[in-house]
């Protein structure tokens, strides 16, 4: 992802961050066609979601409130960050996460009864996506860079700090080097050494702000107090077409592993409702050999600066004897 390609996205200066009201970002996704047809960044105003539990961090974490829904809490990890929750699943509940730094992300639709599917039922029709997420902490800590599908996050409380690349990732293989693999915590400083041209896109969001991430932007955050953001997100299966996915980004690692993820395990597995065939995607080393077989110079564009996906998480999985994960 560092070096660039003809099919380059423009310049960091070029993206500009568009700020909008409630309303106008409603005539935005209708004008765009709903979430996925938005290619930048935006802030908006988050209307009041009347009847959602997550209503402060005090609330969530007082006795009576209902905390048996899944969470995960590695999020300081960078390399697992890259490649999301399947990696990240620890088999723990909130319950026994509420002092760390947390991320929840569900089905909302299929979600049981409980503070999840009352968030999901909470958002008005033009704000859902298929999943819900809820991300809490007491402050000092973040998520590293990482991309997935499209998503939005609105903050109930506290302060977050964003990094945005777009989906070509740092521009530079300097940059690539510098903030690809660092954790949250030395992200101000590493990118403070970075060639102004190398820097990425930079938010604060303030309570009261949502943040739209388009499908594939890097992205990495960090909470300088207690937090609490909701939202809600699309799963990197729902991208429209990953083989034009491949062909508008044919550096980016991540998109190639997923490709090659799907291609290796569609023909035995296309009966498998969905949520199997993201269990059976976590092959990770018949993905990348499947790549590397049917997709020529893919070893080539994965060395360009990302770290080569399939081979890394087969790795890394190995030292942690946990399977690769799909997508974050």
């Amino acid at each position: 992802m560092g070096a660039k390609s003809d099919g380059a996205p423009p310049p960091l200066t070029q993206h500009r961050v568009r700020r909008c009201t409630c309303q106008q970002m409603q005539r935005l996704l209708q004008a765009e066609g709903g979430w996925r047809g938005l290619r930048e960044p935006v802030v908006f105003d988050a209307p009041a979601l009347h009847g959602q539990p997550f209503a402060s961090r005090e609330e969530i974490l007082s006795p009576g409130f209902r905390k048996d829904f899944p969470t995960v809490t590695v999020l300081s990890d960078a390399l697992a960050a890259q490649f999301g929750p399947d990696w990240l699943v620890e088999g723990q509940t909130f319950q026994r996460a509420v002092c760390e730094h947390c991320f929840t992300q569900v089905d909302g639709a299929s979600a049981e009864a409980g503070p999840l599917r009352e968030l999901y039922d909470a958002l008005p029709e033009w704000m859902r996506c298929p999943m819900v997420v809820v991300s809490t902490g007491p402050g000092g800590s973040g998520v590293a860079f990482h991309k997935h599908s499209s998503a939005w996050l609105a903050l109930v409380e506290g302060r977050k700090h964003w990094w945005l690349y777009p989906p070509g990732g740092p521009p530079s293989m300097e940059a690539y080097r510098a903030v690809a693999l660092c954790p949250a915590a030395r992200l101000a400083e590493a990118v403070e050494g970075l060639r102004p041209a190398d820097r990425p896109v930079q938010i604060t969001q303030r309570p009261g702000e949502a943040v739209f991430v388009p499908a594939l932007w890097w992205h990495a955050t960090y909470d300088t107090g207690p937090t609490l953001g909701i939202g809600a997100q699309f799963h990197v299966l729902d991208l429209d077409d990953f083989p034009s996915a491949v062909r508008e980004h044919p550096s980016s690692a991540f998109v190639l592993y997923h490709y090659g993820c799907e291609r290796s395990t569609s023909r035995s597995r296309s009966a498998l409702p969905h949520s199997s065939r993201i269990g059976a995607a976590a092959d990770t080393a018949r993905a990348s050999e499947f790549l590397l077989q049917h997709e020529p110079g893919s070893r080539e564009r994965g060395a360009k600066g990302e770290v080569m996906a399939g081979q890394a998480v087969h790795e890394s999985s190995s030292v942690r004897g946990q399977p690769g994960g799909v997508t974050k």
